[in-house]
């Protein structure tokens, strides 16, 4: 359960440092479109890329009952 923990945190922290970022809001806003897509692909079960957080995420969402719903919240 630590692991899955760890892959939440992750991903939440990846979110947090895009919407924190100094640059822009407009390009803060693409970045994060472009991370609710990732989050997307990790629901259907598919990991966007090679960064560690996604193949995790995708773990985490396939062995735990998370909603779905949380995660979109949360960029939201």
């Amino acid at each position: 359960r630590r692991s899955a923990l760890f892959a939440v945190y992750a991903w939440s922290r990846l979110g947090d440092d895009i919407a924190d970022a100094p640059e822009p809001a407009a390009l803060r806003a693409r970045r994060l479109d472009r991370f609710a897509q990732s989050t997307e692909q990790a629901v259907a079960g598919r990991a966007c890329d090679d960064a560690p957080v996604w193949p995790a995420l995708v773990d985490t969402l396939a062995r735990y009952p998370i909603d779905p719903a949380w995660l979109r919240e949360m960029i939201d």
